[in-house]
């Protein structure tokens, strides 16, 4: 992004009262984060589709300061991990993340499902990964595990949080 674009989304985004949460490094998918903020009400739910990069970067903390502050509770946090795939668009070079927040809906108790999709997605796998999810049910293709949404948000950085154990994770904590 040129540094004129900064500037100007810079700018924008201390008009909204938000600077303290702007890193001058983040990506275009990061603003997105803190002008959808404005778009939803209390209750509304946010889907993204977001590098992996996002929750492991310098910038990270920013974000999730962000989503904690405006008091959203993360549901699901997803990755594909395929033999010749991790990303959950077409033609992407890099690792992604899929999120569900909903806004102002965060507790302290509240839980987050990581979820690691180990095989290609079709309408048939779909609908049965759905229902593994509901009740929380590991299977060939899906791993799932539970976080707390305030471990979560402690963790600052999000490496590893499908190769280690919640145990693991806390531990770090």
């Amino acid at each position: 992004m040129s540094r004129e674009n900064r500037k100007f989304i810079g700018k924008f985004i201390d008009d909204l009262g938000l600077q303290k949460y702007n890193n001058n490094k983040m990506g275009l998918h990061c603003y997105f984060i803190f002008h959808a903020n404005f778009l939803l009400k209390t209750g509304g739910r946010l889907g993204l589709i977001l590098p992996s990069t996002t929750f492991t970067t310098n910038f990270t903390s920013q974000i999730l300061q962000f989503l904690e502050h405006k008091k959203y509770r993360i549901d699901y946090v997803m990755e594909i991990k395929t033999s010749n795939n991790s990303t959950f668009s077409d033609d992407c070079d890099y690792k992604e993340f899929m999120i569900s927040l909903t806004k102002g809906k965060y507790q302290p108790s509240s839980k987050t499902k990581l979820i690691s999709i180990s095989s290609v997605l079709d309408t048939k796998t779909v609908e049965e990964m759905i229902t593994s999810i509901k009740t929380s049910q590991n299977t060939a293709n899906l791993a799932i595990k539970e976080i707390s949404n305030s471990k979560l948000y402690k963790m600052r950085k999000w490496t590893g949080i499908f190769t280690q154990t919640i145990k693991e994770i806390e531990d770090l904590l």
